[in-house]
């Protein structure tokens, strides 16, 4: 059986000094996410845009179109579905930045928001609440058909990973095909009641996640999610009282219990099976925080037992599943990943 393959995280202090290697173009695409005030992120924000469809009584979903800047094949793109209760914000974007400015070629990214108190993104209709996580990937779907892309990049992480799982297995009935994949921290790793998997959810301290954080060295999105100290601290638990309120949101809610009766390692293992394989086991990455409450160690032992999925999993050293938060870690990443699929290929 294989060995869990363990990696340190990418520092944006670490790898500016030289202390990390990393391709020659990265530190200077790391200098300019950096320099970048919050104020210009927030200006760099495009309104949301409609795909309309019918299915399953749902007839529009509300998504984020950040197009390549020379307008490269708009048939290609990477999709990321955004983590628990998180719709478009500056946080977000620059989420979405970093990883679109470190993809090894100008590229179409296309965001997917939650629902809010404030906004709706997409609805579920009258659909059961076993169903959500399945039905998120199939709304997805449709609009990357209206969209008439054709090959896709798919990442996520927390609820993104789990959601992502459902549309790699569903993709080809779309007619899209998905040249690499990688998820972090997964959701569906373990059997747990929905109140059990809202503790996991919000069982890291905000210290882990400012740390997180910071290690991106990005200024703007520590003053977006005010994780310096001082009065930032009092910020930063008003705006999370906020996100817990939007996790009662309906969408949400049916979300967080399809995902107790979901199950992302069954997801994979159907998505590489060899007699209706979906994507290869080589362009699946997987990535699960050390210190993770939602994806422990569960995710380890199942992964390592199935030998198509064996070779897929990375634990990173350190952090909690707050990883994600360092963004420059996460996008480079997803750099790796892309590079060593045929997704630039043609």
């Amino acid at each position: 059986m294989s060995e869990v393959i363990t990696e340190k995280p990418f520092i944006a202090e670490e790898i500016l000094s030289g202390q990390v290697y990393v391709d020659e173009v990265v530190p200077d695409v790391i200098k300019r996410l950096q320099d970048t005030s919050l104020s210009d992120y927030k200006n760099q924000m495009v309104n949301p845009r409609f795909a309309g469809f019918t299915h399953e009584q749902v007839t529009q979903v509300r998504f984020v179109d950040l197009r390549s800047v020379d307008e490269g094949s708009a048939k290609k793109a990477v999709v990321f579905p955004l983590p628990e209760g998180r719709s478009y914000s500056p946080e977000m974007h620059i989420r979405a930045k970093a990883i679109q400015e470190l993809l090894p070629e100008d590229t179409r990214l296309i965001v997917i928001p939650n629902n809010t108190r404030r906004e709706s993104y997409y609805s579920f209709g009258f659909l059961g609440q076993n169903d959500a996580v399945e039905t998120l990937g199939h709304l997805i779907l449709e609009t990357c058909s209206r969209l008439k892309l054709e090959d896709i990049v798919v990442t996520g992480y927390e609820q993104g990973a789990s959601v992502s799982a459902n549309i790699i297995n569903d993709a080809a009935n779309y007619d899209i095909n998905i040249s690499s994949v990688i998820l972090g921290d997964p959701v569906d790793v373990e059997e747990r009641t929905p109140k059990q998997l809202k503790e996991a959810l919000w069982g890291s301290s905000l210290g882990n996640l400012n740390e997180a954080i910071n290690d991106c060295g990005i200024p703007a999105l520590s003053e977006a999610q005010c994780s310096r100290r001082g009065l930032d601290a009092y910020k930063q638990i008003f705006k999370f009282f906020g996100v817990h309120l939007d996790s009662r949101v309906a969408e949400n809610v049916s979300l967080h219990e399809s995902m107790t009766n979901d199950n992302f390692v069954d997801n994979l293992h159907n998505a590489v099976s060899k007699n209706n394989r979906k994507i290869e086991p080589a362009n699946l990455h997987v990535v699960r925080m050390e210190l993770s409450k939602i994806a422990t160690e569960v995710l380890d032992i199942q992964m390592l037992e199935d030998p198509l999925l064996s070779d897929c999993l990375t634990v990173v050293e350190g952090y909690g599943h707050e990883g994600g938060d360092n963004v420059i870690d996460w996008a480079l990443r997803v750099r790796k990943a892309v590079q060593g699929s045929n997704f630039y290929a043609s």
